[in-house]
């Protein structure tokens, strides 16, 4: 299945606000209507729409894992934006949950390609990425942040694991690029 997810799922703010707002205002009678496409094409678990419509992103999924994070509105770990869930950033410890002005998920793991520059073998994690980004007019505006759920998905335990993100952003002169990290 790794080719078949190999995309970027893509969702707007502006589209949030949007069904947020027709579900505030219709409650229980929100339709498909009233939902834009990147909110009903999210991988939320469960999601109705992406089972059986294959409009939305070429072919159907069927989504019973934990993928990309959603509110769940009604709270019944089902991802259903006719319901009022819409994709969201999943905050630690009860903090306040937040949608941004652009969210991009996707997801990789180690499993699906040849290890060439390695030979080694494939650990079995799955990595669910979500990227954001907020209109601002501070230096935020001028930032993306990256939010990463790892998961096992092997039988055998991982132990002495170490995970780090490697990038080489060589925008315009390769030495004056700036990268900052919050653990």
């Amino acid at each position: 299945t790794c080719n078949k997810y190999d995309r970027f799922f893509n969702v707007y703010g502006a589209d949030i606000d949007a069904a947020q707002t027709a579900f505030q205002q219709k409650g229980n009678q929100t339709t498909l209507a009233d939902i834009p496409k990147g909110l009903l094409a999210w991988p939320g678990k469960g999601n109705p729409y992406l089972s059986t419509d294959p409009s939305l992103l070429g072919e159907t999924f069927i989504i019973n894992d934990n993928m990309a994070p959603f509110k769940d509105v009604d709270n019944d770990g089902i991802y259903d934006p006719v319901k009022g869930d819409y994709p969201y950033i999943p905050c630690r410890n009860g903090e306040a949950e937040a949608y941004a002005d652009q969210m991009i998920y996707w997801c990789f793991n180690d499993a699906g390609n040849l290890h060439t520059e390695s030979n080694g073998q494939a650990i079995g994690v799955q990595i669910n990425a979500l990227a954001f980004a907020f209109q601002t007019t501070d230096e935020v505006n001028n930032m993306t942040f990256y939010k990463y759920e790892i998961t096992n998905k092997s039988p055998n335990a991982l132990n002495q694991t170490y995970i780090s993100q490697w990038a080489d952003p060589d925008l315009g002169c390769y030495d004056n690029d700036r990268v900052g990290c919050d653990v």
